[in-house]
């Protein structure tokens, strides 16, 4: 106060001082303590959930210019779901017509730690990075990416530090109902009738975090995504079942497996998950079906080996087989031919939805030490940020009305010889994937005629677009009508 009044009295009141009020110094605080809180992230110990909610939440209010935080839903223990999605103007304009949208999802298994961190990790990245870095500024320009960094934080709650084979409830995999999220989504060969049902059948009985997931995935026009584990290092991809699974469940030869996995709980041995595999093996084999070395393509494997190898040739190591545990040529693998399971979320985003995903696992051991955290994200970081710009291959573009010119949703685009159409967004949008060649493409509309077919070459890089305007059946203007 005195210090005003002799400035006044030296320079008399015509002295302009900018005005700055107390709640405007708060505010500035507050924007800085963020700053810091932002570079705060540290690679010498993991983020445990109060500290990550707290950090997205203020990494969010910091940098609205380019990340929106959201929630999909709640754990079984009330813990947020918590997504960070980056791109210029996340929360000040609707996604650009025709900008992919692409997610990453960590840690639904809650001891296999190294993914929720590498997600963490990235997301710093951009938002320390992505005023500077022209590589960055473009994905913030011309994707919609997602980032989820734990699907199961009341599993990684339980988990413990240095743990690597775990594979119960207490080693923290499954969620708190001891489910394990990754058998618990709806599967082509085990429940075919749910492919035609209604999304309240779908969710039925379904877990909390499974039923998020679902909705998040059906209701948006994903376009590629990865789920990140730990327990190997490899790449892969759909199908993870096959029609052999029915098979299986219908052999009487269940006994010896499930009995032997009960006698080492008591006493106290969880069996790991290579024990597992080994136990299923063998219980299928006397049964006459192998449950394991059985290849079970999707109808875009070229398209899933393409995306795998995009990953593991930028891995620090992972394509070059010296891993430190099970080696795979190439660093990928279809998913049935390592090992079969029913009810995973890579089948369920090929089945259900345009959405491609990967199973990416990052580690030998699960839950390592935190000092080896520097050291992965180093040989995943080049990996994360090449699978993220791979969603601009293939074809894209839009379906309209011919006579209206509005967007029209629920449109099929096939190509033809691939087994798989995808379906046009409620903007009219679609993406379609592919490796590059030659294709022959046409979409259609019940109560539209169907569109000539339109030949295309696909380069790699940018996506070639293909706009469609489909008329309807009545048009007699209609070329060709």
């Amino acid at each position: 106060m005195a210090a005003g009044f002799l400035l006044i009295f030296l320079f008399g009141t015509s002295l302009a001082f900018p005005r700055f009020s107390f709640d405007d110094y708060l505010e500035a605080v507050a924007r800085s303590r963020q700053a810091r809180r932002i570079e705060e992230i540290s690679k010498a110990r993991y983020t445990h959930f109060d500290d990550m909610e707290e950090w997205m939440k203020e990494a969010a209010e910091s940098r609205p210019d380019i990340v929106r935080l959201y929630s999909i839903g709640k754990s079984l223990q009330g813990r947020d779901l918590w997504v960070f999605e980056f791109r210029n103007g996340a929360t000040t304009e609707p996604r650009p017509i025709g900008m992919p949208m692409m997610k990453y999802i960590g840690n639904m298994h809650g001891n296999e730690a190294v993914g929720k961190e590498m997600l963490i990790y990235l997301s710093h990245l951009f938002l320390t990075e992505g005023d500077s870095d022209p590589r960055l500024q473009k994905i913030l320009n011309t994707t919609s990416l997602h980032i989820m960094p734990t699907m199961n934080p009341d599993g990684f709650e339980r988990a413990k530090e240095g743990d690597c084979w775990g594979g119960d409830f207490a080693s923290g995999r499954t969620n708190q109902n001891t489910v394990d999220l990754n058998r618990n989504f709806p599967d082509q060969f085990r429940e075919p009738h749910l492919k035609r049902a209604t999304l309240k059948e779908i969710l039925r009985g379904r877990q909390p975090e499974t039923k998020a997931v679902i909705e998040w995935v059906v209701k948006n026009p994903f376009v590629l995504s990865a789920n990140l584990h730990g327990g190997a290092v490899v790449a892969s991809y759909p199908f993870d079942n096959s029609n052999r699974y029915r098979n299986y469940r219908q052999s009487k030869s269940k006994g010896a497996c499930r009995c032997s996995m009960r006698n080492r709980k008591q006493r106290g041995f969880p069996c790991t998950e290579e024990e597992k595999r080994k136990c299923l093996k063998n219980r299928t084999k006397r049964a006459g079906f192998p449950i394991t070395g059985a290849n079970s393509p999707s109808p875009d494997d070229s398209v899933f080996r393409m995306l795998a190898k995009t990953y593991s040739k930028n891995h620090a190591f992972m394509s070059d087989g010296i891993t430190g545990c099970e080696q795979f040529p190439d660093g990928i693998t279809n998913g049935a031919s390592w090992y079969q399971l029913a009810g995973g979320m890579q089948d369920f985003n090929y089945v259900y939805s345009n959405c491609l995903e990967l199973t990416l696992e990052l580690s030998c051991c699960k839950y390592p030490p935190a000092e080896k955290l520097a050291q992965e994200w180093e040989n995943n970081r080049e990996a994360l940020l090449k699978y993220i710009e791979a969603v601009h291959n293939g074809v894209k573009g839009v379906v309209i009305d011919a006579i209206t010119e509005k967007p029209i949703p629920g449109a099929q685009i096939s190509i033809l010889g691939i087994g798989k159409d995808i379906i046009s967004s409620s903007r009219g949008e679609y993406w379609r994937l592919t490796v590059p060649g030659k294709y022959s493409v046409v979409a259609k509309k019940k109560g539209y005629q169907t569109s000539p077919t339109i030949d295309v070459v696909v380069n790699k890089g940018d996506a070639t677009i293909l706009n469609f305007k489909l008329y309807p059946k009545d048009d007699t203007a209609a070329p060709g009508a």
